[in-house]
């Protein structure tokens, strides 16, 4: 399974619109993890497997409550705050890349 790498979001987007984006990425990894054969894998990529999947879903429920404190902030704040949600997206985009490398090897 290939998905196709996300765009890149200008600071013009709003932070949810970058959160959004992120947890689209995580989403896509863990959809490239489900889809991968399994019954080659040994015992110890089996787990890394599990974990990586556990990992997603974890950092996606943090997201949504870094989204809900974030729209609690002023307009200025939000802005202040774009940069690291950029952060979060590249290092989204950087895990769904992981993902597709682990299925990829196997």
């Amino acid at each position: 399974m290939t998905l196709q790498r996300p765009q890149r979001f200008s600071t013009q987007n709003s932070p949810d619109d970058v959160i959004d984006q992120a947890v689209l990425d995580l989403n896509h990894g863990a959809a490239v993890l489900d889809a991968a054969p399994t019954a080659d894998l040994s015992a110890k990529q089996a787990d890394d497997l599990a974990n990586q999947v556990t990992l997603s879903s974890q950092l996606d429920s943090a997201l949504d409550h870094l989204r809900t404190a974030q729209d609690g902030l002023s307009a200025a704040d939000q802005t202040f705050l774009g940069d690291a949600d950029e952060q979060l997206v590249s290092a989204s985009q950087n895990i769904l890349s992981a993902d597709q490398a682990f299925v990829a090897a196997d």
